[in-house]
């Protein structure tokens, strides 16, 4: 028989018979087994205690020792109790089968013998041997491993179970048994109940010491010993729950004193700001009376400038108040930086001229002229800044430059962004060193402002939060007797052009030039408000409009308007607007009208496949203006020009302004009239705002023109319509 794998191994063959032991030696010689041979059972004794054989041939008829006694003795010693023994015997001699495998006996073969079944069995039984000594080395790392595991997860803090396919407990650590207060012996093999179908549940459970407990449970599918288990780790989450209910009922705690004080603000903002818009409206009166005495003018003035200072304490106190409650917004839109920058100058310049100080702004130019974030914020910080380093100098100059650079840490944004810096030097007192710290803190002043009894302590702070809030920083650096040196930083957005026009205060407005020829535009549009919105859009540009609400007339228009431009409902009813198209393109003899199709969103899949076949272009409902007019000098080739906005634009028939009159408001009471006034002395767009909202219903008109005015930041007139009309 060809043996495919063999299994090498030392054999002892112990049979008083030589012939019988040559001829086993020759054979399993040539095999490649290791044969060793004895005739004496003493002998085999010795040999095997010295080193044992992987298997024994053992003759069932030995002197001495008899072979039955011999196997007993081998399988009673743990050191041979493994090595399988095979008996020999002869053919016609009597073998007690039964007791051979009684005393331990592997198998037996017969005289004379037949080399296939010695070398069958031979290879049988050391084959058994060597997965049996593989499978006891598997069991000691397996047995390692789970010593290993026990060893670990009885070091854990967090309860370990692993229940089988059948939730039935086959594992736990000896911190389970700590947080369910049993024992192994009592978990082990019992169900569990728990639902498993969730990989995360909390449950409360009574421990044994009478503690009431919150677990954490999370569970996880895992293959244990070849089958489905499931791995639920049990954390202890009752000390976390504990401190989560003191945070809530402190937050609570929290949130009802910030509720009070900010009810108490509310209520002392409105009780203290009625009283000083009454002492500020009529100071500021008696003050422009020319029967009064300078000196009296003096204590009215006084009067007044401590009414200011008291409602700028109040104003800044409410700001602090809403940074501490998180109730800062920010409201980022495109400015005119240039106005502001002018307002600022403008706003300074005069008490740096009665205090001998030289007041200069540089850095600006005119690729900053517009730009996109806070505005009131920016500014604030601003009129802080500026008015520390003033209220501080007493000679020499206070300068403000500006700079700027790229962005780097917004590479992926297509909008131009870039980082402005503002440095704010002044040759004033200076500060400290052990001060620069504190400076921006609440109602902190320095030594040098406490002295001279200037500020509130609140000024740098808000706009050390309003530059933060910005994602931006605000530094000091100081030398005493030298000056302060405040530099600002501000990542800000450069809008693009086509954005810049509907800027809330930019300063310009898009027309056609004077020289350009009128373009001629026609609109066909069933809808009559959608109409006129065009046709007032494109006429405040400069273009000629006219207007069809059919097919009908917007044919008859195009013969004798002949447009350069139609814009086009592609809904208009009554005719398909490509059979239209059509009578125009087949009408034209020399020009081709551009024509732009106004679609609703969500058709213009559908419509793009007939651009440049029937129409040039399509826009979609509601059309932003300044994608409209992008269209319109995209396919006219025209460019317009940005005409600055003055009052004379603003006073034209077309504006509610000119309408306005003193006595129309004095259908509001007095004391309104006169807090108006103030705001708008003030230019404090907030505080107009809510007294806009106080008039009534029946004066709606009235408040549609104080609004217009609001939003185009006409203070001044605003301040003449509620002048001395009290």
């Amino acid at each position: 028989m060809n043996f495919k794998k063999k299994i090498k191994g030392k054999i002892l063959i112990i049979d008083h018979y030589l012939e019988n032991l040559d001829f086993l030696d020759r054979i399993l010689t040539e095999k490649g087994y290791e044969v060793n041979k004895v005739t004496n059972s003493k002998i085999a004794l010795m040999i095997i205690k010295t080193e044992a054989p992987e298997l024994i041939l053992l003759n069932i008829v030995m002197p001495e020792i008899d072979a039955y006694q011999l196997c007993k003795q081998l399988k009673n010693n743990p050191k041979t109790a493994s090595i399988p023994i095979i008996f020999m015997n002869s053919i016609d001699e009597t073998i007690d089968k039964i007791k051979v495998f009684e005393v331990g006996g592997a198998d037996y073969i017969t005289k004379p013998f037949q080399v296939e079944e010695i070398l069958v069995k031979i290879h049988h039984h050391l084959t058994l041997l060597q997965l049996q000594r593989q499978l006891e080395k598997q069991n000691q790392k397996l047995q390692q491993s789970q010593n290993d595991l026990l060893a670990i997860t009885n070091n854990m803090s967090n309860g370990i179970i692993i229940a089988d396919g059948r939730k039935k407990i086959i594992f736990l650590n000896a911190a389970t048994e700590k947080l369910l207060g049993t024992s192994e012996e009592d978990l082990r093999g019992k169900q569990i109940k728990l639902n498993l179908q969730l990989k995360q549940q909390e449950i409360k459970i009574k421990h044994y010491s009478g503690k009431k407990l919150i677990l954490k449970v999370k569970k996880q599918e895992i293959i244990w010993h070849n089958n489905l288990a499931y791995l639920i780790i049990l954390i202890n989450i009752s000390k976390y729950k504990q401190n989560e209910m003191a945070l809530f009922q402190a937050k609570k705690a929290a949130e009802a004193a910030n509720f009070t004080k900010s009810s108490f603000l509310a209520s002392m903002n409105h009780e203290l700001r009625t009283p000083l818009n009454a002492i500020l409206g009529f100071t500021q009166l008696i003050y422009n009376d020319p029967t009064l005495d300078i000196k009296k003018q003096e204590y009215i003035k006084i009067i007044h400038d401590s009414g200011k200072y008291l409602l700028s304490l109040i104003n800044k106190i409410l700001e602090m108040s809403k940074i501490e409650v998180g109730k800062l917004k920010v409201i980022e839109k495109n400015f005119d930086f240039y106005s502001l920058l002018s307002q600022l100058e403008e706003m300074f310049q005069e008490e740096a001229k009665s205090k001998g100080i030289e007041l200069s702004f540089s850095g600006y130019t005119q690729a900053l002229r517009y730009l996109k974030t806070d505005e009131e914020k920016l500014g604030q910080i601003l009129v802080n800044l500026l008015n520390n380093a003033i209220k501080f100098t007493s000679e020499g100059k206070v300068s403000l430059t500006i700079k700027s650079k790229p962005n780097q840490e917004d590479n992926l944004s297509t909008k131009q962004k870039i980082i402005i810096s503002f440095e704010i030097e002044d040759t004033g007192l200076g500060i400290e060193a052990t001060e620069i710290d504190k400076i921006f803190k609440v109602f902190e002043k320095t030594i040098v402002a406490q002295n001279s009894q200037k500020g509130t302590g609140l000024g740098l702070a808000i706009s050390k939060k309003y530059a933060e809030a910005l994602g931006g920083d605000l530094t000091l650096t100081s030398t005493v007797g030298k000056g302060t040196i405040a530099n600002l930083y501000l990542p800000v957005e450069i809008p693009f052009l086509k954005e810049i026009s509907f800027c809330n205060n930019c300063s310009f407005t898009l027309k056609l030039p004077f020289n350009e020829k009128k373009n001629r535009i026609l609109v066909i549009d069933h809808n009559k408000e959608n109409s006129d919105l065009l046709l007032d859009s494109l006429t405040k540009v400069g273009f000629q409009v006219k207007v069809a609400n059919n097919e009908i007339d917007g044919i008859t228009l195009w013969e004798s308007f002949m447009p350069n431009l139609v814009l086009i409902d592609i809904l208009i009813p009554k005719m398909e607007v490509s059979k239209m198209i059509k009578r125009i393109r087949a009408k034209e003899k020399t020009s081709c009208t551009k024509i732009i199709a106004i679609t609703v969103n969500g058709i213009e899949d559908d419509l793009t496949k007939n651009i440049k076949t029937e129409y040039d272009d399509l826009i979609s409902k509601p059309w932003r203006e300044e994608i409209l007019l992008q269209k319109i000098a995209q396919h006219l080739q025209i460019e317009y020009i940005k005409v600055e906005k003055g009052v004379s634009d603003l006073s034209s028939s077309n504006t509610p302004l000119i309408e306005l009159k003193p006595s129309d408001l004095e259908v509001m009471p007095t004391q309104w009239r006169m807090n108006l006034n103030h705001f708008a002395a003030a230019a404090d767009c907030e505080e107009i705002a809510i007294l806009l909202d106080k008039i009534p219903e029946k004066h709606e008109k009235l408040k549609e023109k104080l609004n217009f005015l609001l939003n185009n930041f006409l203070f001044e007139t605003i301040s003449d319509l509620t002048k001395n009309k009290f």
